[in-house]
């Protein structure tokens, strides 16, 4: 079978577009290096109320794909759905993703073409596993951008209001439960990263897996790096989708335990939020440098204001997109732990790692006052991004997997 040969249908919970997400850079990039190397793609995508696309002109914006069918879907949250399945042995995070307008379009693509590969892009769309067996033979593998149950067990843990760390517990049981049925009714299993790979495993899944890592563009990384200079005066980014809890609660916890200390030290350090549906506490901050420029264009342009990128994350799975970015762009990262979770990178090689006030100034105290040493973080972060996520390698690996699955 040629690279040529290969027919596949990405099935998305939303429009991956603009690429001002993870979950968008992740689903494109790797469909853009996959179809140069020959790979026929077709695109199915739920449109949403909460991450509505106009979706006219896509396939102006998404050439690679040969036909893409857009579907749109209520899927709000309602207090009564939440309510009423508290009761109920359903996830209501997944539940709330099933649409018959979305079936009968699914059924539609299905019928129309033979296809080798669905890939699933999310958890939530194995709900639609009866309906693609039924109407096709292909194999249906699942790119699991995290492990979802494992975001919810780790807001529990952070959560302080009793209510709310009961619900989200009980959010993150159902959860787990579904992902466990789920592995067993799947082809192939893609995590983003072996971390994952590893956790998918020790919960009981004994069926073929292949880590295919986010990519960055394949145009984005450049022979050349372009190093800022290190100002005395720091100035920080930060982006990432505010309706996403686990950025909301890492946001939270940095500007409350580590801010004041930075301005302590520098009072004239900024801080700038850029991300989409920002909640009205993050829309309407008041703290000293700290400003919130809401949804950007283009998250690299916005990046580029500043050397110095943070990614404040207590919990959470899977691999941030916004880490391999920052280090496409030479900068430099400040990260805590579970933010650089399931990309092998080393503290003071590639970025810098913090988990509280005193280690996050000695981080930034370490790149203004040793410019050299810096520079050479940033240079190996680069050169490891350029290196470890090729879209040309990582494109043809998970072809051979297509091939042998």
């Amino acid at each position: 079978m040629t690279n040529s040969n290969i027919q596949v249908l990405q099935v998305c919970k939303k429009i991956p577009w603009p690429l001002k997400d993870g979950e968008a850079i992740a689903i494109t990039h790797l469909s853009q290096s996959l179809v140069a190397q020959g790979v026929q793609m077709d695109l199915i995508s739920m449109n949403t109320t909460k991450h509505f696309v106009k979706p006219e002109g896509m396939e102006n914006v998404l050439p690679h794909y040969n036909h893409i069918s857009i579907v749109p879907v209520d899927n709000r949250l309602s207090w009564s759905g939440l309510l009423l399945n508290l009761f109920e042995k359903s996830s209501y995070h997944i539940t709330r993703f099933q649409a018959p307008e979305f079936e009968a379009a699914l059924i539609k693509m299905l019928n129309a073409k033979k296809y080798d590969i669905i890939q699933l892009e999310s958890l939530v769309l194995a709900i639609y596993i009866p309906v693609i067996r039924k109407f096709s033979k292909a194999k249906i593998v699942l790119r699991s951008h995290n492990v979802e149950y494992l975001i919810w067990q780790r807001l529990s843990e952070s959560e302080t209001n009793p209510f709310k760390k009961a619900y989200l517990r009980l959010a993150a049981s159902k959860l787990k439960k579904f992902e466990l049925q789920t592995l067993n009714d799947i082809d192939m299993l893609i995590p983003i990263s072996e971390d994952d790979n590893r956790f998918f495993k020790s919960m009981g899944y004994k069926g073929p897996t292949h880590t295919s890592p986010i990519v960055p563009a394949r145009n984005s990384i450049s022979s050349q790096m372009k190093f800022h200079p290190v100002q005395s005066v720091p100035h920080f980014t930060f982006i990432g989708t505010l309706d996403w809890l686990p950025n909301q609660e890492g946001l939270k916890w940095f500007l409350k335990t580590i801010w004041p200390h930075v301005l302590t030290k520098y009072p004239t350090a900024s801080f700038d939020i850029a991300g989409k549906n920002a909640p009205e506490w993050i829309r309407k901050l008041k703290i000293q440098g700290v400003n919130f420029v809401g949804e950007v264009e283009n998250a690299a342009d916005f990046l580029s204001r500043s050397l110095f990128t943070i990614v404040p994350l207590l919990s959470g799975s899977g691999m941030r997109a916004k880490i391999i970015e920052a280090l496409s762009l030479g900068h430099l990262v400040f990260s805590t732990g579970v933010g650089a979770e399931g990309i092998p990178i080393s503290d003071k090689e590639h970025f810098l790692k913090f988990e509280d006030a005193e280690t996050f100034l000695q981080a930034l105290d370490l790149c203004i006052s040793d410019p050299v040493r810096s520079k050479q973080i940033a240079t190996d972060g680069f050169t490891w991004v350029h290196t470890y996520f090729d879209p040309e390698k990582v494109s043809l690996d998970l072809i051979k997997a297509y091939k042998e699955l």
